[in-house]
């Protein structure tokens, strides 16, 4: 999956880190043009850190934690401008294991992050478009009220865009 997200966007502020996988992160080097920035948390921060070392095509900052990461993240996508095609992205490419119970807690704890930033409102959303109100549940995240510099395209196609993030609701 973070090879899938590498490639839909350009100008990433990519979060990632957690309990490295084998291989790390080497597979994904033909995509370090599209990051704008990396914001390392958890155990793989000196794997990773290495890795962009060694690379030198890419900026990153030793975040420690989620929370640190999404705040830095949205500071530096802000700053940007609002030129291209900016994402922030939390694609770990790591297990959760060092800094949270499993995924569904570390990506509750990000949807938590991202509804607190002044200015968004967002959602979880089941399958058929119900809000979700059990924290264990899985879902979807959906930004109901859009914030400024908000992502508007992907890679100069507005239509593919609209229906990979809005084509699943009809009402949102």
């Amino acid at each position: 999956s973070t090879e899938k997200a590498l490639t839909s966007f350009r100008d990433i502020f990519w979060i990632l880190g957690g309990k490295a996988k084998e291989g790390g992160i080497e597979s994904l080097r033909r995509y370090f043009p599209n990051i704008a920035r990396a914001y390392l948390i958890g155990a793989a921060s000196d794997l990773f850190a290495a890795t962009f070392d060694a690379d030198g095509r890419v900026a990153y900052l030793r975040s420690g934690t989620l929370d640190a990461a999404v705040a830095q993240a949205t500071q530096d996508a802000l700053a940007h401008g609002g030129q291209g095609e900016i994402a922030v992205l939390l694609s770990p490419a790591c297990a959760s294991f060092d800094q949270f119970p499993n995924f569904e807690v570390r990506g509750d704890a990000f949807r938590t992050l991202v509804q607190a930033l002044p200015g968004i409102e967002a959602d979880i959303l089941d399958e058929s478009g119900e809000r979700v109100t059990d924290a264990g549940a899985g879902g979807v995240l959906v930004i109901k009220k859009p914030w400024p510099y908000m992502l508007r395209t992907i890679w100069g196609d507005p239509d593919r865009y609209k229906e990979t993030y809005f084509g699943m609701y009809d009402a949102h």
